[in-house]
């Protein structure tokens, strides 16, 4: 399974973060059950604003199938308020049904 986030760049919407600040983002996916109510840590990655807009993080090979995915930000370059982030996508393989929990 893997998680690919894309943030807009500075030139692009110049708002979200100051090049000045921390040039990169913490972030956690986890994943849930269908009660949503069982988290499963599947990694902790560092985005990097000076790399490429789209990038891929693999996540924890785990022997179970998630009904969601929660997005963590653990840190967003200091801004209290909001975070700018264009598009998140998981990535893995359909679980039979009975699968789920």
């Amino acid at each position: 399974m893997t998680a690919t986030l894309c943030i807009l760049g500075a030139h692009t919407s110049p708002r979200c973060w100051d090049e000045s600040e921390l040039l990169s983002l913490c972030f956690a996916p986890e994943g849930l059950d269908a009660d949503g109510e069982e988290e499963t840590l599947l990694g902790t990655f560092m985005y990097n604003v000076a790399k490429e807009p789209i990038q891929t993080f693999p996540l924890k090979a785990l022997p179970r199938a998630f009904s969601y995915v929660k997005f963590l930000v653990k840190s967003n370059w200091g801004n209290p308020k909001y975070t700018c982030i264009y598009r998140v996508r998981v990535h893995g393989k359909m679980a039979k049904p009975e699968s789920l929990s």
